[in-house]
């Protein structure tokens, strides 16, 4: 989320976070797993020094407050690399549902630039966990912090699969796609359209789905009411 300084970006999304409850307790008696403590969200705040250790130290903070542990004291006492690791276990064991990171500026230097290795942790703790994080920054710094979050991404990698044309998996998942349409008409499936979407994307289901994204916008902001395999 991106806005000027005062622009009530942390306001906003405080009081929409506040509509959900931040703990919910599972318990019943026939369940020998229960009771569970599950953290729906937690909100930190980045550090102003830029500093990976004070980061895990408000996390740890925050979420032993929730669930009434010192985790602070548990496991942020090693090195920054394994409290990273036992934030992520904990992460895993209360089932947190979105982390919300603010004043994200605070990552980008005095020259303007960004330090790579909180973000790089970050990512990869979102990407491990299935886990989103939501950044909250001023324009300055996410205009820097999406080169680095690009870069980071590069660095961590993606596990591209890759379809052969014609195999049935990939057709399906075209045809299950295609019903996602959102111009005025739709269009049905046709030999060329497969032939087309294939050419464009060599069979990578992630080539596909941000093509198809890409695709609907133009539509949309051009005023087209139909697609074609040219478009």
């Amino acid at each position: 989320l991106t806005g000027i300084s005062g622009s009530g970006k942390s306001r906003t999304v405080s009081k929409i976070l506040a509509m959900y409850p931040q703990l919910l307790i599972h318990n019943t008696k026939d369940d020998p797993r229960l009771p569970l403590k599950q953290v729906v969200w937690i909100k930190v705040d980045y550090p102003s020094n830029r500093s990976m250790g004070g980061f895990c130290s408000r996390f740890l903070e925050q979420l032993g407050a929730l669930v009434g542990e010192d985790y602070k004291a548990k496991f942020g006492g090693g090195s920054v690399d394994d409290t990273i690791t036992n934030i992520g276990v904990l992460a895993l064991l209360h089932f947190l549902g979105v982390l919300v990171v603010d004043e994200v500026q605070h990552e980008v230097g005095k020259k303007g630039k960004a330090s790579d290795a909180l973000l790089r942790h970050l990512i990869s703790l979102s990407n491990e966990l299935r886990m989103p994080i939501m950044f909250i920054g001023t324009p300055k710094a996410t205009r820097e912090l999406r080169s680095r979050l690009a870069s980071a991404r590069r660095l961590i990698g993606r596990d591209f699969k890759r379809y052969k044309k014609g195999d049935e998996d990939w057709v399906l998942l075209v045809s299950t796609i295609w019903d996602y349409q959102y111009t005025s008409n739709a269009t049905e499936t046709t030999e060329p359209m497969y032939d087309r979407l294939y050419e464009l994307t060599q069979g990578v289901p992630f080539f596909l789905i941000v093509l198809w994204v890409l695709t609907q916008r133009r539509l949309i902001l051009t005023g087209q009411r139909t697609g074609a395999p040219e478009a």
